[in-house]
């Protein structure tokens, strides 16, 4: 490499999946799911198969883990897959435990959409039940 050619030693092997490092600390990065899949992932010595969502617009997918996946059962039910295309979800980078020591992480989150205002009520109509005085209630 020449001195114009610079570039980080993690983008040597660059990987089709996203890593916590690939997002900024702080930043929320709403996306749209565009496909699910189950994919063969090399794991060190070891292959498994796991579920993939691929976003639109983004180059990289990300490999979902036990606790992405239940953020995405609370929010839309045990859905079919195939109802998670289009949906909107938050990526965020996080912090977690893992053996004991702090690890970067990405997580899901689900958009808040905006509260609609409640709509006006009419005031109350008088009551039309009678009263019953404090000495007249039988318990």
């Amino acid at each position: 490499m020449n001195g114009d050619d610079t570039m980080r030693l993690s983008e040597l092997h660059p990987s089709a999946f996203l890593k916590a490092t690939d997002l900024d600390e702080g930043r929320d990065y709403p996306v749209k799911i565009s496909t699910v899949s189950l994919e063969t992932i090399q794991d060190g010595d070891r292959e498994e198969t796991k579920p993939v969502l691929a976003f639109h617009g983004a180059e990289k997918r990300l490999v979902l883990n036990v606790t992405n996946t239940t953020a995405l059962l609370s929010a839309f039910g045990d859905v079919d897959t195939r109802e998670l295309i289009e949906k909107r979800i938050v990526l965020r980078r996080e912090t977690t435990s893992f053996r004991g020591r702090p690890t970067p992480c990405i997580r899901i989150h689900i958009p808040q959409s905006p509260t609609p205002a409640p709509a006006p009520t009419a005031p109350p109509e008088p009551s039309t039940v009678p009263t019953i005085e404090d000495d007249e209630i039988p318990f």
